[in-house]
């Protein structure tokens, strides 16, 4: 089995253990346990900012991959995680921008594991190769790749000011 079959395979078993977590309510994104009280933000709750490592790219901007809004529960094997991409998502960032910037979804039961974050993000018109996002921890600095099975790209992650 590949890595990104395995990997995919992470992501079903968490999208139906995520199925079993209470809903968040449409107005205020807390469950009924958080607006309780009850359920502590999660470690990877917040903003991030995701950067491509590419010796290519000399501006900030130009690296920015992805931006992700992540609501997750403390001890959650599951977070909701909205996305949009930037213009490193292309395969040559140098090149025009490519359709996949500006690409923004929402992935309802992002698989959270002691190995990280791990989000299916279809950024293309072919939902069957969507882009694998791994982000190895919840703190600044900590490393990630994107993969599609043909692109394969080296990630900084960065939090942001809530």
């Amino acid at each position: 089995m590949t890595l990104n079959a395995r990997l995919i395979a992470v992501l079903a078993v968490s999208t139906l253990v995520g199925a079993l977590h209470a809903q968040e309510s449409a107005h205020t994104l807390l469950s009924e346990a958080e607006m309780d009280g009850g359920i502590p933000a999660g470690a990877w709750q917040g903003n991030w900012r995701v950067v491509r490592e590419d010796p290519r790219v000399h501006t900030r901007g130009g690296a920015e991959l992805a931006r992700l809004h992540v609501i997750h529960d403390a001890g959650a094997p599951t977070a909701v995680v909205q996305w949009v991409t930037g213009p490193a998502v292309c395969e040559d960032p140098l090149a025009g921008p490519c359709e996949w910037v500006g690409a923004r979804g929402e992935a309802e039961a992002a698989a959270v594991a002691d190995t990280g974050l791990y989000v299916l993000m279809p950024v293309s018109a072919d939902a069957s190769a969507p882009l694998l996002l791994h982000l190895s921890a919840p703190v600044d600095g900590a490393r990630g790749v994107a993969t599609d099975g043909h692109l394969h790209y080296s990630l900084v992650v960065e939090r942001e000011a809530d």
